[in-house]
């Protein structure tokens, strides 16, 4: 019987668990709502036992959820940017000053990712006595979900089970992608350009989508196993790292559907797009699917009322 499995997602270069991937998608798009928005039932799903928001001030990444679990487990997600400006001025300071410190990635990583695990995250999990954790986050969340999981076994306060990242951008240089010891999946979306962010001189799309930018000095790499989700639900495992299809899609996006193009970013399309691939129906999924059901529904009700705010902070701040 199928049933979500958080710390046992193993991606593959075949296939993927489409239902624990579905429920962490999830947990991406409610990590974004304010802490007053119900969690308890989403995470008990996947079997957590407790479920608190964790609160970041003066951080571009503002909270984290953290799930508790039986046999001292535990997982957090990370949500992205906090506003549309914030996200458009990272793309556009990684695209023209490639060669300085990605602003909105080095700014994250001291004011967020120090004071996260040092006054929030690090303390809940050291009080609740967890030795495992899992990590997931969409966009620049996802980045900070690949370097704490890093950071959490170097300060010695738990280990790494796995990560589930939504629309990540790059995270490190070579050395730092390939010293991965733990399972890591990597959603990205065919339309969706911050995954190519920052520009990287290990893939010629890179400098081709980015010029005239200058090149960058230093090389930034994606790790984890990539599983690359098209419009129509279909998945395939193409290299890491960006590839001529990938800028090709986006440009094609670009000059047929802007507002597709955009919309490839957001939570609720990476959640779709792998929903699709579920072969199972609504009305037929309570005994063989346990939970897929209640996911289903829970989605339905978070769309029902159009979201507040402009139209391009959806997008970006799904």
């Amino acid at each position: 019987m199928p049933a979500i499995t958080p710390f046992d997602l193993d991606p593959a270069n075949s296939g993927i668990d489409r239902f624990t991937a579905y429920w962490y998608a999830t947990l991406c798009k409610l990590v974004y709502q304010p802490a007053t928005w119900p969690r308890a039932a989403v995470w008990a799903l996947g079997g957590a036992t407790a479920v608190q928001t964790v609160g970041i001030s003066g951080s571009i990444i503002p909270s984290c959820d953290v799930g508790l679990f039986p046999a001292n487990r535990a997982v957090c997600a990370f949500r992205g940017t906090t506003s549309a400006i914030e996200g458009a001025l990272q793309i556009v300071g990684a695209t023209l000053f490639p060669r300085a410190p990605w602003a909105g990635f080095v700014g994250n990583y001291h004011s967020a990712i120090t004071e996260l695990t040092a006054s929030f995250v690090f303390p809940v999990l050291t009080a609740a006595g967890v030795t495992n954790v899992a990590w997931c986050g969409h966009s620049l969340g996802g980045s900070v979900a690949v370097l704490i999981a890093d950071l959490v076994i170097d300060q010695a306060v738990a280990l790494t089970d796995c990560i589930c990242t939504l629309a990540a951008p790059r995270s490190g240089n070579l050395t730092f992608a390939t010293s991965q010891t733990y399972r890591h999946l990597r959603l990205t979306n065919a339309g969706d350009a911050i995954p190519m962010l920052p520009p990287s001189t290990n893939s010629v799309m890179d400098v081709f989508l980015w010029l005239p930018a200058p090149i960058p000095l230093t090389s930034f790499w994606h790790a984890g196993t990539r599983c690359h989700l098209f419009y129509d639900g279909s998945a395939a495992f193409p290299p890491d790292q960006s590839t001529w299809a990938d800028g090709s899609a986006i440009l094609l996006n670009v000059a047929n559907d802007a507002e597709r193009w955009l919309q490839s970013h957001s939570t609720d399309e990476y959640a779709r797009r792998v929903r699709i691939g579920i072969p199972v129906d609504f009305n037929v999924v309570d005994a063989a699917w346990p939970g897929l059901k209640e996911l289903d529904q829970w989605w339905a009700d978070a769309n029902a009322t159009p979201p507040a705010g402009t139209w391009l902070e959806r997008v970006f701040c799904p």
